[in-house]
């Protein structure tokens, strides 16, 4: 699709597009070019770097390693973690401004629209979104899928180049999370540093310091020795 004025809407979502913004039933409206349009943030969206940044610039050592996908000969995808395949990928017909938004969220090819914020920034324009707040998705979000802090610490800083790199221009209204590797806290408070010196302004974090089901063996974020990272 060239653009979003190539959304086909379809008969299932065409209710969508009813709403009572406008009128006297709301004191604002959410239709993007109403002069009394909500002031509007989305609070979660994602950025995926290309599918095999990440693998292509990582030590030697882990590129087998790092989390991707691979199709059999039947034509079944799998997501592949740490050399073992691990689960099927079910893959899901849609039509209409679905299968649209399916597309731009994609990160599973070199020229997907996720990556393209100009058409990025379109589509923030067709629904009326001023601004938004991006976390990893694709390759940098299974960066998370490693017990091995510095193979996590490595494709973080990869990925926190590339997104850098490529969100500069869009600052005003793409704020994107830069990704920090916990299992070593020192790397950790480094990388924040480094992060806010590439223009970051916000940073997000694994669930718990050390990918895995939890074990009491294991240091949390409420240890005294995260103090260096919370300072």
């Amino acid at each position: 699709m060239d653009g979003v004025t190539d959304i086909q809407v379809n008969d299932e979502n065409r209710w969508r597009l009813e709403t009572p913004g406008g009128s006297d039933r709301w004191e604002r409206s959410p239709f993007p070019t109403a002069k009394n349009k909500y002031f509007m943030v989305s609070a979660d969206t994602h950025l995926g770097p290309p599918p095999t940044l990440i693998r292509d610039r990582i030590s030697a050592r882990y590129k087998d390693l790092v989390a991707r996908v691979e199709r059999d000969e039947d034509g079944t995808q799998w997501t592949v973690i740490n050399g073992e395949r691990q689960q099927r990928i079910m893959e899901t017909n849609l039509e209409g401004e679905d299968l649209y938004r399916t597309k731009a969220g994609s990160s599973a090819t070199m020229e997907s629209d996720s990556y393209n914020l100009d058409k990025r920034m379109a589509d923030l324009d067709l629904d009326g979104v001023d601004g938004e707040l991006a976390f990893p998705n694709g390759a940098a979000l299974a960066g998370f899928w490693t017990a091995d802090p510095q193979m996590m610490h490595e494709q973080f800083m990869i990925y926190n180049d590339w997104a850098a790199e490529i969100s500069r221009p869009y600052r005003d209204r793409l704020n994107v999370a830069a990704c920090i590797a916990t299992g070593d806290i020192a790397n950790a408070a480094s990388e924040v540093v480094r992060c806010a010196k590439l223009g970051y302004r916000v940073i997000t974090l694994p669930n718990k310091p050390v990918f895995g089901p939890h074990s009491a063996n294991e240091i949390n974020y409420n240890h005294k020795s995260f103090d260096p990272l919370w300072a």
